[in-house]
């Protein structure tokens, strides 16, 4: 049964956790040396799979996939970078996105959705419920519907995302900052969770994603100085699954998935560095 099935009657309640970046194998080697021990549990009890991704194996696809159920031919995003006819190239926002996604459809049920901080969504579209875009957003004001949801979140000290550019001078200052935003968009998520009404809730973590950019080399190397303060971060994903899967209302479903593997990079393209550092045309 989709996710659109489960529902279907009055008060069956979904909640996705999606969590950037994650590989199948580094979450077996994960629990295999006893990290991670609440998703664990979680995985033993439920369920644990591999999943196949789309192609191209890219954040901005994979989730427009998701959200649309429908591959990049149907719904228009084929990367974080295109061209426009002007042979110009641009960043694809929600503007590009061409199929209705999975919330549009459950509130054309009458189902109420909270969304936050899910790739491709910005900017956010009117919804029966809450919405709150991701990193390509140009200022948590502009991420939000209803704009006023902004204020909350800013006292709560929630942010859009952690500005990677601070990784080059500020390796530490930036894994700080994935920490913080991290813990914030729990804080968050558990907020509405206990005083919104909803149907459907999805949160995105996409910290996993950036942490992984930068510190995977700390992973892979035992005496690197980040190698235990990636597990720690990984301790941080794990409390998060564990939290919001404590809080869930009785007969939630609950899933959680990522998008794509990882592994270490020797060397890249000056195009695809050049390219991915484009700015947006928010």
């Amino acid at each position: 049964m989709g996710l659109f099935g489960l529902l279907r009657s009055k008060r069956k309640r979904v909640f996705v956790l999606s969590i950037d970046g994650v590989p199948f194998s580094f979450l077996q080697e994960a629990f295999a040396k006893g990290k991670m021990p609440e998703y664990a549990r979680l995985s033993r009890d439920g369920g644990f799979v591999r999943m196949n991704s789309v192609i191209p194996t890219i954040s901005s696809v994979a989730w427009a996939t998701f959200m649309t159920g429908v591959n990049p031919g149907r719904h228009n995003i084929y990367g974080f970078v295109d061209l426009d006819k002007g042979m110009r190239r641009t960043i694809p926002t929600g503007r590009d996105l061409r199929a209705k996604t999975l919330w549009e459809r459950l509130n054309g049920r009458g189902k109420r959705t909270i969304v936050i901080n899910v790739p491709v969504t910005y900017p956010p579209k009117p919804v029966n419920g809450i919405l709150v875009s991701g990193f390509l957003s140009p200022s948590l004001e502009k991420a939000c519907y209803p704009p006023a949801i902004s204020r909350k979140l800013a006292a709560m000290g929630y942010i859009v995302d952690p500005d990677p550019w601070k990784a080059k001078d500020d390796r530490e200052g930036f894994l700080e900052d994935c920490f913080r935003a991290l813990r914030a968009r729990r804080e968050v998520a558990l907020e509405l969770m206990r005083n919104e009404d909803w149907d459907f809730f999805m949160l995105h973590i996409m910290e996993t994603d950036r942490v992984n950019h930068f510190y995977w080399d700390g992973y892979e190397d035992e005496g690197s100085p980040y190698h235990r303060r990636f597990w720690e971060f990984y301790g941080e994903v794990d409390r998060t699954i564990a939290e919001i899967h404590a809080a869930l209302p009785k007969g939630c479903e609950f899933v959680v998935l990522s998008d794509h593997g990882f592994c270490g990079i020797i060397g890249q393209s000056h195009f695809l560095i050049s390219s991915a550092l484009l700015p947006s045309r928010c």
